[in-house]
């Protein structure tokens, strides 16, 4: 079981939901010390879904108030 928790199951989580390695350990940590197992257990998706809604809402969002958007040299 460790094994699965230490080694699969980031490697899992990073192919599938593109969360690094190095965060499904430290979730599962913080998870599990705010509301226990089930803590753990929620995280890991918790962590998947909040990187999804900053890389296709926040990210956009910013880029498009800073104008980070814009094609350099394209200013007027």
């Amino acid at each position: 079981q460790q094994v699965q928790g230490n080694a699969i199951t980031p490697r899992v989580m990073k192919e599938q939901a593109g969360v690094p390695e190095f965060i499904v350990p430290l979730a599962v940590i913080a998870g599990s010390g705010v509301g226990g197992v089930l803590g753990a257990l929620i995280v890991v998706p918790l962590v998947a879904m909040l990187r999804i809604v900053f890389l296709r809402v926040i990210t956009p969002l910013i880029k498009a108030y800073t104008g980070a958007s814009e094609i350099k040299g394209e200013h007027v």
